[in-house]
């Protein structure tokens, strides 16, 4: 009798778990379709499409549908005409991500703009100049827009790389609070909304996008990404990324002495940039870093100039999705469920530590402005030491042993 019971307990759970994992599909898929058809919200017509196709020249009137956009011919990006655009020159943020829609209407007048950029060569031989409001290195011209959902899609069977079943399969809990993936479109657009409203819009963005439909190669892009703000002297960065063992299958299997090379790269890179406070996610493997026998990327370098950050809810609860860790992670902000910024001028509630990082990386930005003299190692001792310190717990309510650490909640600084 006994094990009928407990038969009948599992069945339940399972089908439980069958109806939670339908219910995530169904939001995903709706979401997925709304990208597509453009209907994020009521306010969100094709015609704000036209913003992606004229800066190609290629349309008069903007009258294009998103499935026609799909199928559009972007083999004039070389010889894009630089529109002239309203930057700014309040202290910049450099956002390494997919890159920003900076037409958006709480985002266009937060675009930095450099006065004058001397060419400079960045790793890989990368001549830039010209690049007034940032760089795409997906691309390899100067329009960082967050718009790879258009431009690099030739039919919809590509719309599988976004691979959201097999994740959502192996854990369907997780994505009911659908998590932003890296790099995933309007990601960059996400993250730099945070930024400025959390730096109560003492800030602008520049962009450097880094992320598109095609993620081959994207450490290369990365390391000449985080070369392009030393350089140029960006002083915030953020970097809502996180290098993993399952994101550098194919390399790591073909040729792990290119990948440990390629990871050490980045690495010296970051650190070199003594005067560039990195500010970047934990990750979202729902992993204790120490513990783990993977990597986690560049959470867990070891470097000075670097704040890592962990994920929690509106009441100081560890996410469930979050990394954590008592070495590798420096402070715990809200992820999730944020509403923030997101492409056709519309607005999303996303959770995930790309979501932390940024609510950092905007309160630093303002702090900096506020301490100028400071060094980037002052900056971050006297930043963290301002941050409350709180016990965490998780979402079972288990207190996490010896984890009393810095965790920054709304109305705190």
């Amino acid at each position: 009798m006994k094990t009928v019971y407990i038969r009948k307990i599992f069945q339940l759970l399972f089908f439980l778990y069958l109806a939670l994992i339908t219910t995530a599909s169904v939001s995903l898929f709706k979401n997925l379709e709304a990208a597509i058809e453009g209907t994020f919200a009521v306010d969100a017509p094709n015609s704000q499409i036209k913003i992606n196709i004229d800066r190609f020249g290629e349309t008069e009137d903007g009258q294009i549908s998103i499935s026609e956009a799909l199928n559009f011919n972007f083999e004039k990006r070389s010889n894009l005409e630089i529109p002239v655009l309203e930057g700014s020159e309040l202290f910049p943020v450099g956002v390494i991500d997919s890159g920003l829609e900076y037409t958006h209407d709480d985002l266009k007048d937060f675009l930095y703009q450099f006065n004058d950029t001397p060419p400079i060569e960045v790793f890989g031989d990368l001549r830039i100049e010209g690049d007034y409001y940032g760089y795409d290195f997906s691309n390899r011209d100067l329009l960082p827009y967050d718009d790879h959902y258009v431009d690099e899609i030739e039919d919809y069977e590509e719309l599988d790389s976004l691979n959201f079943w097999n994740p959502l399969m192996r854990n369907g809990l997780r994505y009911l609070n659908r998590i932003l993936r890296e790099g995933a479109p309007g990601h960059g657009t996400h993250v730099s909304g945070i930024v400025i409203e959390m730096c109560d819009e003492r800030c602008s963005i520049l962009p450097m996008k880094v992320f598109g439909w095609q993620r081959a190669s994207a450490i290369d892009r990365i390391i000449q990404a985080v070369d392009y703000a030393h350089q140029r002297g960006i002083r915030v960065v953020n970097m809502s990324l996180c290098i993993t063992e399952s994101s550098t299958r194919t390399l790591r299997e073909e040729n792990p002495e290119l990948l440990a090379e390629k990871i050490e790269t980045l690495k010296a890179k970051m650190s070199n940039a003594k005067e560039t406070l990195f500010v970047v996610a934990a990750g979202n493997n729902s992993t204790h870093l120490s513990e783990s026998s993977g990597f986690f990327y560049p959470a867990q370098f070891d470097i000075e100039n670097m704040i890592v950050v962990g994920a929690v809810d509106e009441e100081g609860i560890l996410a469930s999705f979050s990394n954590y860790d008592l070495v590798s992670v420096d402070v715990y902000a809200p992820g999730v469920k944020i509403n923030s910024t997101y492409p056709f001028n519309t607005y999303m509630e996303a959770s995930g530590t790309s979501m932390a990082a940024p609510y950092i990386a905007g309160i630093v930005s303002k702090f900096w402005q506020d301490n100028p003299s400071l060094t980037v190692t002052e900056l971050k001792s006297e930043f963290l030491s301002r941050v409350p310190v709180r016990q965490l717990v998780n979402l079972e309510g288990d207190l996490l042993e010896g984890f009393q650490v810095p965790v920054l909640l709304r109305g705190d600084l």
